[in-house]
């Protein structure tokens, strides 16, 4: 076999495997004694799971055994190790792909959600945004899924226009919708705010985008830490999520696209291994997913991220769900009882809502809120969240951040009430 005979034998069956996993009814406290950070310092409440998780021991015990017994890099020679490790590589890719349902070819590994919006925006926008075209987004947006596509408007002399939100911070959806017009070339959307934890309503924004021949990217990387995600029935051309967000590691994003358009799209950079010929006058790109991937790929990461999301469905959704949905109600209670505190967003619970909440506290400076709090071993995020439009549209500078996911308690809850009563009390407010 020549060595490119070997490079493109990445699909072989044998590695992509079937996933059926069993979930669990583990209790919390077994739960959080799989987290090496949570079990070595019992005192911490970390509250700041929005902008990353705690990392289980599967999943940290995976990358190490990668680097100690199979490390090599991939898709590159033929000898035992490489193929290993290449086989690691690619069954990761299937098991993203399997978690979405998509097909492997169309599951493209980036190093986070940011790189892999600005992928589509090079890669699709480049393409088929010229002037006088408008890209729609909405004010809910993450810099990430804000800024790649103003400065290709700004390139192209196209039109960013922005969807609002009403007044309790929810996507205005009839705006929205009235906003989609011939005209309209993609849509970006995040499928939840990471401010509010407010869930987009996708389905009929995605339909009316579709019979006008437009595009959508959907920024998932809230979404899949806590719903299952089924971009065949979602309708999405194009969905990103980080590994970081979801029990993975850092380093690692996704970008999963419809097969027929990442055939059309040009790499956005370009190097090796993303080739399969390289001559003087001429280069021929590799095939999808490979011709998006130049360079050695975050190999470990890749594999974190599969034990990662085997950690994740073996809990269940009906699991998370149910554990989330009583801790956010159970805040949202406890915030709305004090005097001088002030919710960003919905204040009551609804199914369409994560367990993410935002707040302001009279007198308190968010960033001194934080900082009382962590000398109470309460972890929060303070700032604006990467999301300032939003929170400028709602007149808010910053805010501060509580979010919870599978390993969050009530005691956590408490903390973090006390922990504001007491910043109250320092200020005298």
């Amino acid at each position: 076999m020549t060595l490119c005979a070997a490079r493109r034998r990445r699909f072989n069956p044998r590695f992509i495997h079937c996933y059926h996993y069993m979930t669990s009814h583990r209790n919390i406290d077994t739960i959080r004694a799989e987290f090496p950070l949570l079990a070595t310092n019992p005192e911490l409440a970390y509250l700041d799971n929005a902008a990353g998780t705690q990392k289980p021991e599967a999943v940290l015990k995976a990358m190490d055994a990668f680097y100690r017994t199979s490390y090599a890099n991939v898709h590159r020679s033929v000898y035992d190790l490489s193929e290993r490790a290449t086989a690691q590589y690619e069954d990761a890719r299937g098991r993203v792909a399997h978690f979405l349902n998509a097909q492997p070819q169309e599951i493209i590994f980036t190093k986070n959600a940011t790189e892999a919006i600005n992928l589509v925006a090079y890669s699709f926008g480049e393409e088929n945004v010229h002037e006088g075209d408008e890209v729609l987004v909405s004010i809910l947006e993450h810099h990430a899924n804000f800024l790649p596509w103003q400065r290709l408007c700004a390139q192209k002399k196209a039109r960013l226009v922005v969807a609002p939100v009403r007044a309790d911070g929810t996507l205005d959806e009839e705006q929205m919708l009235a906003l989609i017009s011939a005209r309209t070339k993609i849509v970006a959307l995040t499928a939840l705010s990471n401010v509010t934890g407010t869930r987009t309503p996708l389905a009929r924004i995605i339909e009316r985008v579709h019979q006008q021949g437009a595009r959508v990217i959907i920024d998932g990387a809230q979404a899949v830490a806590h719903e299952h995600v089924d971009i065949r029935a979602m309708g999405a051309d194009f969905f990103v999520f980080s590994g970081h967000k979801v029990f993975g590691p850092t380093g690692i994003g996704v970008l999963a696209a419809r097969a027929e358009l990442l055939e059309t799209m040009q790499p956005f950079i370009v190097g090796g291994e993303m080739v399969k010929t390289v001559s003087l006058d001429n280069t021929e790109w590799n095939d999808i997913p490979w011709k998006f991937e130049a360079g050695t790929p975050p190999i470990a990461e890749a594999i974190g991220l599969k034990t990662a999301i085997d950690f994740i469905e073996s809990i269940g959704w009906p699991h998370l769900h149910a554990h989330e949905q009583t801790l956010v109600e159970y805040a949202l209670e406890r915030v709305r009882a004090l005097k001088g505190v002030h919710l960003i967003g919905p204040e009551t619970y609804s199914s369409d809502r994560a367990p993410i909440i935002s707040f302001t506290v009279d007198g308190v400076h968010p960033h001194d809120l934080a900082s009382i709090l962590n000398e109470r071993h309460v972890a929060i995020r303070s700032g604006h969240f990467c999301a300032q439009p939003f929170l400028n549209a709602l007149s808010y500078t910053a805010a501060a951040r509580a979010s919870f996911t599978i390993y969050n308690t009530h005691a956590e809850v408490d903390a973090l009430i006390e922990g504001i009563a007491a910043a109250q009390k320092i200020f005298r407010v």
